[in-house]
């Protein structure tokens, strides 16, 4: 047979074996001139039985089917021809094989048999998971879609199309880009990027808007990702777009709330300061003055923060650095601070209200230790530090006057160090101290994850820095 094929009976050979198919050779005429075993075991028929014999005499089951007709094209055209088809085996069983009808010189036609059994029915399997697949597709709220990127086409997309986009789906089948007709105007940029990313094998994560008919918007969330089709080998991209306008307007009315709620906490905060500012300067002792006093300036810091977060960008989220400083500027002026010069170096760091509100506390009751005692003490100047690390957030304050007297208390002597020993410990951190007849420096340590302080819920240490 390789002869008969390639004229050199040494280099035939070695081709043939090479081949893992069934090989029958056919001569112009449609006799079968050699045939070999692989393709002998496909139906069990032997060697002498065939050979000589005309293929529609030795196989008349296929003379008026497609196999037949690709051979008789294949050897009037001269041009291969491919086919597959179901064979029923000596057995009684059904085998899928593959013929190639491939003509070779002297006016011969091969015939390449392989069994694609297997593989035939791996595609059948998967074509039954995708059939199952896109019946599941028909019912979510979610549009899904497939896009034959080799293709240029969409091969699939759920009935939720027609809903979310008012538009019908053969539209899209026509024409791939057929979708992009709803998108609004400012958008139709972004969208148009992201089907580029697509085509150069990027995955896809965006956000758009589409124009209804009555006016209306909605808020597209378009994800895609690339796949490849197990049959085919051909590129594949698997999107979900979801419609997450009610989402958004949720989230924007939660947001108008809770801003609201702020608002109004730090405006009955304002009252309750003003309500013992009045109580304060109605009393006739110097100490229920004093402790009013106190008491109103906490009650100021824990209203200044519901003031920010309600003027925030992020609902829930303050930007601490810029509190510190106000916080700053505010005592300094209510305590006739202007001789004293208040360094300020604070990082840009956005804390949630969590963190923020115990942590405001400590700053002004640091801070209002530094005017009232530190000034008293002979200080000129204050340093307030608010710096970030990976790991934690820390807050010092200091002055340079003549610091802690000798003997005085330290760690959880005053209301105010009990207040700063109790808020570091609510934010799992530590709470350093000055020694007594020290420089007056005071810090807290908390742990520091991302933008937000992390509560570990260790308790905080009291320690004096030596």
């Amino acid at each position: 047979m390789a002869s008969r094929c390639f004229g050199d009976s040494r280099l035939a050979p070695l081709v043939f074996d090479s081949i893992d198919q069934g090989i029958c050779l056919l001569s112009f005429d449609f006799i079968i001139l050699d045939i070999d075993d692989r393709a002998l075991r496909t139906d069990g028929r032997q060697r002498d039985a065939v050979i000589g014999r005309s293929y529609w005499d030795a196989y008349p089951e296929c003379e008026h089917t497609a196999l037949g007709q690709s051979i008789v094209e294949a050897m009037r055209k001269r041009s291969p021809r491919r086919i597959e088809q179901a064979h029923t085996l000596s057995c009684g069983g059904v085998a899928w094989l593959e013929t190639r009808c491939v003509p070779v010189p002297d006016g011969n036609l091969l015939l390449l048999v392989r069994d694609i059994t297997d593989q035939h029915r791996e595609a059948e399997r998967l074509r039954h998971s995708e059939r199952a697949f896109r019946q599941l597709g028909e019912t979510i709220s979610e549009v899904f879609y497939i896009h034959e990127l080799d293709e240029a086409r969409i091969s699939y997309v759920s009935k939720a199309y027609e809903r979310v986009w008012g538009r019908p789906r053969a539209e899209l089948y026509e024409d791939l880009m057929s979708f992009t007709r709803v998108i609004h105007p400012d958008d139709r940029a972004k969208v148009t990027a992201a089907v580029a990313r697509q085509r150069a094998g990027y995955p896809t994560d965006t956000e758009y808007r589409l124009c209804c008919e009555d006016g209306s918007e909605r808020i597209i969330h378009d994800r895609a990702f690339l796949g490849r089709d197990p049959v085919s080998e051909s590129t594949r991209v698997f999107g979900l777009a979801t419609d997450i306008t009610e989402y958004r307007r949720a989230l924007a009315e939660k947001d108008l709330l809770a801003r609201e709620i702020d608002h109004r906490v730090k405006n009955s905060l304002m009252i309750v300061s003003s309500l013992l500012a009045i109580q304060r300067r109605a009393s006739a002792s110097c100490e229920t003055r004093a402790a009013l006093e106190e008491a109103g300036d906490r009650v100021t810091a824990i209203a200044r923060v519901h003031e920010r977060l309600h003027k925030s960008h992020q609902l829930g989220v303050i930007a601490f650095g810029a509190y510190l400083e106000q916080l700053c500027a505010d005592v300094s002026a209510s305590l006739r601070g202007d001789a004293v010069v208040v360094d300020v170096r604070a990082v840009a760091v956005e804390l949630s209200a969590e963190v923020a509100l115990p942590l405001a506390l400590i700053a002004n009751e640091l801070v209002t230790n530094a005017f009232k005692h530190g000034c008293a003490a002979g200080a000129t100047r204050i340093s307030i530090v608010l710096e970030q690390t990976s790991d934690r957030l820390t807050l010092t304050v200091d002055d340079d006057g003549a610091g802690l007297p000798p003997g005085a208390p330290s760690g959880a002597g005053s209301l105010g160090f009990r207040l700063f020993g109790s808020m570091a410990r609510q934010l799992g951190g530590t709470a350093i101290f000055p020694q007594p007849g020290g420089r007056a420096c005071f810090r807290v340590e908390i742990p520091h994850i991302g933008r937000e302080v992390a509560n570990t819920g260790c308790g905080a240490r009291q320690v004096q820095a030596v």
